[in-house]
Formats: structure tokens, C-alpha cells, sequence
């Protein structure tokens, strides 16, 4: 047999062959072990984090008073009801007959004692406090309920619950005054027995109100998709958060399977206009021109395989004022090249995209919007960058590029007006695209006294946004997790998946 016909074949009996050995290895075995790109330095803290799926561990620990499920509805969790008659004054009542793993009840006293410990310098310092910012005031009504009160009107308060993950206070206060490996209790399914830099082992937490059907569950740091996937080929993992997408045919022929995962945010190319000097891209037609430019479509069908598809608003369903009306723009290479004349460049122009793609998918994209642009005489020069200087870029106002890579917060666009607007301006920092319309309909919507009125406001953001685009609009946003096939009943939702609701075939 010719070398070259040898080696594939003697791969993928070899990737069978280990397969099967893993296969018989963990048949009976009751650990349920999930791969991931990160996780957060601190697995116990349910305050300090918020990106998914570093705080996956997190979220098997302690319960959020509410869920987005996969349609952006906002679900009781915690919380079994809320109420408002004016945005300001919120009443949250507690499920009942629900305990801590260390045998508390929870009630009224717990959600006193979480924003007590968010009105601290480091409570207000972690990202649960500062997206609870708003929090006046909050006292107990009864044993189940609390009444809250905001500094300002906040319709969509209820989709905050979402990030409100709650401890048991005293073991929370013993955790950080302690030296030692100690850990706060949580309501979760599963509670924490030990962690490293690379490595968070959980077990069953018997008085969870949502009983588990695995006993322990072990979250692995695999930095590299490629490896991720390799470790669910091989039986060493069971469940591989965030692979390519590319990988869904390589998975089937070992019996595991690729399933979507919505997330919070819409991906876009940001328009840097406020820090870059006098740019083609300050004309609105030059911006439209290169929403035109990109085929969007096509990128979605081959890259994504269909699962995605391309928008023309930065919201999701489910958020406030999102349009089902509002369509995405059309790919249309002859329209851009007229806007682009009109505006007058005819014979094009060059540009820097700044990105830090955290994906092959990723880069894959990137190129072809860059390709797409160049076919209509835009010439981009890409440049990498990784995610921490991004995220000081975006933060102090230091961009070097013309685009960069961007993503708006789909069910709460209302917080992206730090970045969309120049409103409330603080310190060094600025905003990268400024319009005064789109300034006065955030101040409307942020002082709405009801959902309807947020809403309204915020579709008029959006139909603004359209016809003046901060940047390309690309498409709605998944991660693709693979799943092993001794695997049963995985679901996702928005940033959660109920890990009590999995099971293991053989146990």
C-alpha cells in the first residue's frame, strides 16, 4: 500500500482504537468531565465574572434569581415572580422550600446580605455589583420577599436577576476572610470540593432543590479548540464547550454530536470615528457602501453551516424594541461601489481592522470580509491583537484602527450606550461613534418608566442605527459545543446549561 494511502487509515483506526478503550474505561464511570477554554480565577466567587463559558462552574454552584432561555424570554429561577408599577420599586418573591448546601434556608436575609456586600469598595468593584449599580435600597417584606429600589427607572431590571447569582452569606463572609481553600455555599445542583488553576471538581449537592443525575461533574481547562476536540475524540472528556464548527462531521463519526448555543451578544465591526482623525468612513454613505460589501449570506452558510444567520439591528429577539421588520442589508457590490463614487472614492481606499478572533471560525470570517472590501476597492490591512488590549482599547478610548471588532449586548442594548454614545462621558474615556439622534432616544430610553416606552424608544435607536450604521452589521451570535455520546439530555440555555438535567448511559 502506498505511504500516502496509509496514513489516514492507520489515523482513524487509531482515533477508533482509543475510542473504544475509553469507551470501556468510562463506561460505568460517574464523573462528568467537561472541557473549556478558561476558567475564571476565582470558580467560588459568584460576583466576580460574567463571560460564559469560563463561569460554567459558577453556575452549577449557585442559582440566578432569573434565566434567559433560548429565545431571550427572561424565566423564574430563584425568583419565582417579580413585580413593578413604576420601574423603581421591585418586588421579588423567593421559591419556596429551597436550601443552601449547608442546610440554610434560603429567604429574605440572603438577598439583604448579597447587595450588603455589593455596596463595598470590592463588592462594587466586581462585575455583578457594578451591573447592580443602581440598587438604592432593599428591604425584606416578608420571609420570601424583598422590596428593591432603583436610583432610576429600570424596565428591564428583570433581565439583571439574570446575573444575581446568590451565596449563602455566611459562608460567603468566611470564604473571603479566609486564607485557606474554604468555599461559599450555593442552591446549585452541585457544590465545590477543590479547584486549581486548570481544574474545578464539583460534586452532587444532595439538598438542591434540582437533584443532579451525575455525581461528580470535573470542568478541565483545554485552552485550544483543536485540543478540545481532540479530548472529546479520545474519551478523556465527555462535553467540549466552544469547537469549531468544522469539527460537527469529525464528531459524528464517533457518535457525538454539535449542538448551538445562543449567547448574549451580536458581533458587528465596529466604526472607530471619534479617535482615528478625518476618515472615508466619516461620509454615512461610505459606511452603508460597506455594509453592502460584505456577503454576509454566504459567510453564514459555509462558515456556520446555516446555523446563524445575519442581522440588521444590534439586538436580539426578545430584547426591548427588537424589530422582526428591521431586515439586514442585502449584499449588493455594484450598490457599494456607486456609494463609494458618490462619496467620492471611486477607486477606493485602504483601512486598518483591528481584531483578536478567538476562533479558526473567527479568522475565517475576518478574511473574507476583508476579501469582500477589497472587491469593492477597499483595501484592509488586518491586524491581530489579543484580548486584553482590546479590552483596554475599548475601555480607555486608544484605538489605532479604523475597524476593530465589536459586539453589542443583544438583550440589554440599553448598556451599550458607553460605546454607541456619547453620553455620560468619564475620565479619559470615549466613545467610538457618536450620534447626537441616537444620544437623545438612549436618554429616552434609559429614563422610561415602562417597558413599553424603553421599547419604543429603543426601535427608533434601532431604525437610526440602520440608516447610520456605527459599523457592519454581521450576524446573530452561537457557540457550538460538542457532546460526547455517552452524554443524555444536554440542552443550553442563554449563559446556563442545567448540568442536573444531564445523564451519563452506563450509570
Amino acid at each position: 500500500m502506498p505511504e500516502g494511502g496509509f496514513r489516514p487509515l492507520a489515523k482513524h483506526l487509531l482515533v477508533v482504537l482509543v475510542c473504544v478503550v475509553n469507551g470501556a474505561a468510562h463506561g460505568a464511570d460517574p464523573v462528568l468531565r467537561i472541557g473549556t477554554a478558561v476558567i475564571t480565577a476565582q470558580p467560588a466567587n459568584p460576583y466576580q465574572g460574567l463571560a460564559y463559558p469560563s463561569i460554567l462552574a459558577k453556575t452549577a454552584i449557585f442559582d440566578p434569581l432569573a434565566l434567559v432561555d433560548q429565545d431571550g424570554r427572561i424565566i423564574p429561577w430563584l425568583a419565582s415572580a417579580w413585580s413593578s408599577e413604576n420601574a423603581v420599586d421591585w418586588l421579588i418573591t423567593l421559591r419556596e422550600n429551597v436550601v443552601f448546601s449547608n442546610g440554610r434556608k434560603l429567604d429574605a436575609s440572603a438577598l439583604l446580605g448579597s447587595v450588603e456586600h455589593m455596596r463595598t469598595v470590592e463588592g462594587r468593584a466586581e462585575t455583578v455589583g457594578s451591573n447592580l449599580r443602581d440598587i438604592q435600597d432593599i428591604a425584606a417584606v416578608s420571609e420570601r420577599q424583598v422590596r428593591i429600589t432603583l436610583r432610576a427607572p429600570d424596565p428591564v431590571f428583570p433581565l439583571r436577576l439574570s446575573l444575581w447569582k446568590i451565596p449563602e452569606p455566611a459562608t460567603f463572609a468566611k470564604a473571603k476572610a479566609s486564607r485557606h481553600q474554604t468555599f461559599a455555599a450555593g442552591t446549585g445542583p452541585f457544590r465545590i470540593v477543590s479547584r486549581s488553576p486548570d481544574r474545578v471538581n464539583l460534586v452532587a449537592n444532595t439538598t438542591s432543590w434540582q437533584q443532579p443525575s451525575v455525581e461528580r461533574v470535573e470542568i478541565i481547562q483545554i485552552a485550544d479548540q483543536v485540543a478540545r476536540s481532540q479530548a472529546l475524540a479520545s474519551g478523556d472528556i465527555d462535553i467540549a464547550l466552544e469547537v469549531g464548527i468544522g469539527t460537527g462531521r469529525r464528531l459524528s463519526e464517533i457518535g457525538a454530536r454539535l449542538v448551538p448555543r445562543r449567547i448574549r451578544s451580536v458581533p458587528y465591526v465596529g466604526f472607530a470615528l471619534e479617535h482615528v482623525g478625518k476618515t472615508p468612513l466619516d461620509d454615512v454613505r461610505v459606511r452603508r457602501a460597506l455594509n453592502y460589501a460584505v456577503n454576509k449570506q454566504l459567510i453564514t452558510n459555509v462558515v456556520f453551516q446555516g446555523l446563524v444567520a445575519p442581522v440588521g439591528q444590534l439586538a436580539l429577539p426578545g430584547a426591548p424594541g427588537y424589530d422582526p421588520d428591521l431586515k439586514p442589508y442585502p449584499y449588493d457590490p455594484t450598490k457599494a461601489r456607486r456609494l463609494l463614487a458618490e462619496a467620492g472614492y471611486p477607486d477606493g481606499f485602504s483601512v486598518t481592522f483591528k481584531t483578536s478572533p478567538a476562533a479558526n471560525d473567527a479568522i475565517t470570517y475576518v478574511q473574507q470580509i476583508a476579501a469582500d472590501l477589497a472587491a469593492v476597492g477597499v483595501h484592509v490591512t488586518i491586524q491581530l491583537a489579543p484580548v486584553t488590549q482590546m479590552t483596554l482599547m475599548l475601555f480607555h478610548g486608544k484605538f489605532r484602527a479604523e475597524l476593530f471588532s465589536m459586539a453589542g449586548r443583544g438583550l440589554a442594548p440599553t448598556t451599550d450606550y458607553r460605546f454607541r454614545a456619547c453620553l455620560g462621558l468619564v475620565g479619559r474615556f470615549k466613545p467610538f461613534f457618536c450620534d447626537p439622534q441616537v444620544n437623545a432616544l438612549m436618554l429616552e430610553a434609559r429614563s422610561s418608566a415602562t417597558y413599553e416606552d424603553m421599547a419604543a424608544a429603543l426601535r427608533r435607536v434601532y431604525h437610526r442605527e440602520h440608516e447610520n450604521p456605527p459599523g457592519i452589521f454581521l450576524w446573530d451570535n452561537k457557540a457550538f459545543d460538542g457532546v460526547g455520546s455517552r452524554v443524555r439530555h444536554f440542552v443550553s440555555y442563554t449563559d446556563y446549561i442545567p448540568l442536573h438535567q444531564v445523564e451519563l448511559a452506563g450509570n
